[in-house]
C-alpha cells in the first residue's frame, strides 16, 4: 500500500500554468518543488498530493499526473485570481482565513498519512499548520527564514512593513510549536533551536536541477566574467558586487557582469546610478527576471564565475547549480555557506562586507584560469556527491517513516 503524502507548498512552472488554464501567466518560481515532483514520479511507494495557492485562477483546479495529484486554489480576490492590493490586505487582516479554510477542507478530503509543509516563512499557506498539526502527522522543511533579513532584526522593529511583520509572526509561532523539522545545515538547526529546544530534527538536502552532463567540453563563448543570479536586493550583496567590479576594472578594464534576477524599477535605477558613480555602468548588464530555468542556464554557461555576496541565507540554488556545472563560486562567509568548505576547499569565501577582499578573490580567479578550473572541478565532485535528488527523496521518506513509526 502506497504512503499517501500531502505537500503544502507554493510553486509554478509553464507546464502547470497550461494545465490549470491561468488567465495570466506568471514567472516560474520554487523550481525545487517541480524537481521534487519528478523524483516522486519515479517512486512507487508514494501517492503524492499537492495543495498549492496559485494566482490568476478563479476556483480550485485539480488534475492527476501519474502518482501525483494536484490541487491548486485561488489565494487572492474571489473569482478574479489577483493578489490582494497593498491598500486592502484582506488576507492579512483575517489571518489568511479563506486560504486556511480551503486548505483544511482539501486536506480532510485527501486524508493523508502525513502532511509536509515546505517552508515556514510563507504565511499565506503555512498558516494552515495551526488548523491541521493536531489532526495529522506532519513534517516541515525549512526553506529559509523571513525573520533573518538584514533589516528584520525583530518583529517589533517599526521599520518593518505590516505584511512582513505578519509573516514573521506566523513563522515564529510555527517554529515555537512545531515538533518535526527538516534542515540541511547546522546554522538552520541553530536558528530553529532559538525558538524551540524540543525539536525532532531530520537532515535532508533539497531538490536541485542536476545537469546530466558537465560543461567541461562545451564550446560556449564566455561572454561574462561574472554572473549573479538571485533576487536583486541589498541583502544579496548586489551593491557590494558593483563596488567590487569598479575595483577590478582598474586592472581588467573590459570586465563584464550579468545581473540576473527580479527587482523593482526604483532599485534598479538606484543600482544603475551606483554603477555610473563608480564608473562601471558599461561593465554590467542588468538582465532582469529570466522566465525559465533553462534560459538562466544558457547565460550561466556563458559565464566564468558565479558571485553571490549575500548577507543572509544559506547555500543557494544558484551556488549548487554553478558547482554542478563546473562554474567557480564566490560568496561571503554567511550563515551555513562556510560549511561547504568544512572538509575541503570548494568555493571562495570573503569576510562579510569586505568588498576589497571580494574584489581580490574574483580578480585572482579571472587572472588565474588554471586555478579557477581546479577549484571548479573539486566543487563539481563535492556537489555531485552531496546534492542528489534521489538521495534527497530517500532522506525525506526516511523522515516520514520515522515520524509515523513505520
Amino acid at each position: 500500500m502506497k504512503l499517501k503524502v500531502l505537500w503544502i507548498c507554493h510553486f509554478s512552472n509553464l507546464e502547470i500554468q497550461k494545465k490549470i488554464n491561468v488567465r495570466k501567466n506568471i514567472n516560474e518560481f520554487a523550481p525545487w518543488i517541480s524537481l521534487g515532483v519528478k523524483e516522486v514520479q519515479k517512486n512507487n511507494e508514494i501517492e503524492l498530493h499537492i495543495i498549492s495557492p496559485h494566482r490568476w485562477i478563479n476556483r480550485t483546479k485539480e488534475f492527476k499526473d501519474k502518482n501525483v495529484h494536484y490541487h491548486f486554489f485561488n489565494p487572492g480576490i474571489p473569482w478574479y485570481g489577483r493578489h490582494w492590493p497593498s491598500f486592502f490586505r484582506w488576507d492579512l487582516f483575517t489571518n489568511f482565513r479563506s486560504n486556511r479554510k480551503k486548505i483544511s477542507k482539501l486536506t480532510k478530503l485527501i486524508n493523508p498519512d502525513i502532511i509536509h509543509w515546505h517552508g515556514a516563512e510563507n504565511g499565506y499557506y503555512t498558516s494552515s499548520f495551526f488548523d491541521l498539526n493536531k489532526i495529522f502527522p506532519y513534517f516541515i522543511t525549512i526553506q529559509g527564514f523571513i525573520s533573518l533579513g538584514v533589516n528584520n532584526k525583530s518583529n517589533t522593529d517599526k521599520t518593518i512593513k505590516y505584511p512582513e511583520r505578519k509573516l514573521i509572526e506566523i513563522e515564529k509561532k510555527i517554529l515555537t510549536s512545531a515538533k518535526n523539522i527538516g534542515v540541511r545545515d547546522q546554522i538552520m538547526k541553530n536558528e530553529v533551536l532559538k525558538y524551540n529546544p524540543l525539536i525532532n530534527f531530520y537532515w535532508h538536502e533539497y531538490f536541485i536541477n542536476v545537469p546530466e552532463f558537465s560543461f567541461e567540453n562545451t564550446n560556449d563563448e564566455k561572454i561574462y566574467d561574472i554572473i549573479f543570479f538571485s533576487r536583486v536586493i541589498k541583502s544579496k550583496g548586489i551593491e557590494d558586487l558593483i563596488i567590487a567590479i569598479s575595483i577590478i576594472k582598474k586592472s581588467i578594464p573590459n570586465i563584464k557582469a550579468a545581473i540576473v534576477g527580479n527587482s523593482n524599477i526604483k532599485y534598479i535605477e538606484y543600482l544603475n546610478q551606483l554603477a555610473d558613480k563608480n564608473n562601471c555602468s558599461d561593465n554590467i548588464d542588468f538582465m532582469g527576471f529570466i522566465p525559465t530555468q533553462e534560459d538562466i542556464y544558457k547565460i550561466l554557461k556563458q559565464s566564468k564565475i558565479f558571485v553571490l555576496p549575500a548577507y543572509v541565507g544559506d547555500v543557494s540554488g544558484g551556488m549548487i547549480e554553478s558547482m554542478s556545472r563546473k562554474i567557480p563560486v564566490v560568496a561571503y562567509k554567511t550563515d551555513g555557506i562556510p560549511e561547504v568548505n568544512n572538509n575541503g576547499h570548494y568555493i571562495e569565501l570573503a569576510e562579510q562586507g569586505d568588498v576589497s577582499e571580494l574584489a581580490k578573490i574574483i580578480q585572482n580567479l579571472l587572472e588565474n584560469p588554471s586555478y579557477a578550473e581546479e577549484l571548479a572541478k573539486a566543487a563539481f565532485v563535492y556537489a555531485t556527491n552531496r546534492w542528489n535528488n534521489q538521495t534527497a527523496l530517500n532522506d525525506i521518506m526516511n523522515a516520514y517513516k520515522s515520524i509515523l513509526g513505520t
